[in-house]
């Protein structure tokens, strides 16, 4: 598997170079040149400090932090490098746990279809167990004044929960 991944990361480098140099663009001599000295392991090397940095979603300090990383390692490549910044609304997690009879267990956000659902504060109520969310499923349960809680695997139907 890891030399898949090492020949797809290849075709990729490839791929971007050969189609900057295919188009009315300047001459790709100097991306020509930086993939003659390229080299498996530090592939290997970039996966891991990208890897190391956390949650690399925009707003994260994970995703600065990769900022950071690639700009200073394509500018050690003598390459120019443009930053353009412009305003973005994103969810931020700060943070969740979820307590059933005295057990708590940490929870984290998640982005379904570009959806960011939270609230500030506690929410307390008795758990509703929906399964896959299926309107079979969804038909058996009294959902009134209670959490749902769905598979992981539930795909888009969380959304038939909230009407």
């Amino acid at each position: 598997m890891k030399g898949f991944r090492a020949y797809c990361a290849v075709i990729l480098a490839l791929t971007t170079l050969l189609s900057t140099s295919l188009g009315a663009q300047p001459s790709a001599q100097p991306q020509l040149a930086l993939l003659r000295g390229f080299e498996l392991g530090e592939v290997a090397h970039h996966v891991k400090v990208l890897a190391s940095l956390g949650s690399r979603f925009t707003g994260y300090p994970g995703y600065y932090g990769a900022v950071r990383y690639v700009n200073e390692t394509l500018r050690s490549l003598g390459l120019e490098v443009e930053v353009h910044r412009f305003p973005v609304a994103v969810p931020y997690d700060l943070g969740a746990t979820i307590s059933v009879d005295g057990v708590s267990v940490e929870a984290y956000h998640l982005y379904p279809n570009l959806v960011a659902l939270g609230c500030a504060g506690v929410v307390e109520g008795e758990l509703a167990y929906v399964g896959k969310g299926t309107q079979e499923e969804l038909a058996r349960v009294d959902l009134a004044g209670k959490i749902a809680v769905l598979e992981f695997e539930s795909r888009d139907r969380w959304v038939e929960v909230l009407v």
